[in-house]
């Protein structure tokens, strides 16, 4: 189970019998009475519909695999008081190792009807080995999910390669890299280009970035001004202009011909990222704790990009350091 972004969270589940004979597998999801729970034809999505409050869609991976229904079902909220409620049901028949991938994506009001999950594959391996999803959200948002149940090798899926066994990345609706997750491994690249790269596995790792701020989340993670230890989080060179507003491409996956190569720590990860506010100048800046503008919170940290020395005109870079 990993939580992908605020209400959103994909649950991963691998069945493996004990001989290689056809087996049914059923999946059910159990709502409240009132749910007013339905089923999208297209996706299989079971959504529901409360008369006010929060709601959920279920949306599950593979559609065309499954025999999806909604069946009568029973809810007790206490001994003898039983009320009659509907249940979504999810079935299919395979021989040997099989998976359940299902995104469960809640809303304060209405659910979203309109998200779509399409199987990437990976090489030449089964999804009981490693499962590459795409996920088009209905806002237009775009995520794209890996989990390798083998042993951690460097892997293609779509244009993602990744040696690692869980990452997520978040794309904004118009296609810039919004926020990235993952477990043990040390590279991720997009279309050819380094999304996150270091000379070490990392444990679990999270960055968002909102144009502003560079949120960075992780065990064994520590603020640091030495350069000769930090993640290099190297930026785009901007756009020549008075304007203050940072632009419009992707932080995270475009880079500038004329930007130097990212700081090579010895302990670290890069990240590339436009990492300032300021347009047509460049700044080295660094995320420094209990700070103006920052917090801790235990291992957790958030700190807006604040000026050091400038660096080469048209580059910016955060450093960060792990213990």
């Amino acid at each position: 189970m990993l939580a992908l972004r605020d209400g959103v969270t994909l649950v991963s589940d691998q069945l493996r019998p004990r001989d290689t004979a056809a087996h049914r597998y059923e999946q059910n999801r159990h709502f409240l009475p009132d749910a007013d729970l339905t089923q999208t034809s297209t996706s299989k999505a079971a959504v529901t519909r409360f008369g006010s409050g929060a709601n959920v869609a279920v949306v599950p991976a593979d559609p065309e695999k499954l025999t999806a229904t909604v069946a009568n079902g029973y809810y007790s909220p206490e001994f003898y008081r039983v009320s009659s409620a509907k249940y979504s049901s999810y079935t299919k028949t395979v021989a040997g190792r099989t998976t359940f991938d299902t995104l469960l994506l809640s809303s304060p009001a209405a659910a979203d009807s309109a998200v779509r999950i399409n199987r990437v594959p990976v090489g030449t391996l089964t999804p009981d080995l490693a499962t590459a999803l795409d996920i088009r959200y209905g806002d237009g948002g775009r995520g794209t999910y890996y989990k390798s149940w083998a042993a951690k090798a460097n892997r293609a899926f779509g244009t993602y390669t990744f040696d690692g066994k869980i990452v997520y990345v978040q794309d904004t609706p118009a296609g810039t890299v919004q926020s990235l997750a993952l477990y043990d491994g040390s590279t991720v690249k997009r279309a050819g280009k380094v999304l996150i790269s270091s000379p070490v596995a990392v444990h679990n790792l999270a960055v968002t970035y909102d144009g502003t701020t560079l949120r960075i989340d992780g065990n064994g993670l520590t603020a640091s001004t030495d350069a000769t230890k930090a993640i290099g989080i190297a930026a785009q060179t901007p756009p020549k202009s008075s304007s203050t507003a940072p632009p419009s491409t992707s932080p995270a996956t475009e880079t500038s011909s004329t930007q130097p190569p990212p700081v090579e720590p010895r302990h670290g990860l890069d990240v590339p990222h436009y990492a300032g506010s300021t347009a047509g100048r460049g700044r080295r800046g660094s995320i420094r704790p209990s700070a103006p503008g920052g917090s801790r919170r235990g291992r957790r940290w958030c700190q807006a990009v604040r000026s050091r020395k400038p660096p080469a005109r048209g580059t910016r870079a955060v450093e960060w350091c792990t213990r």
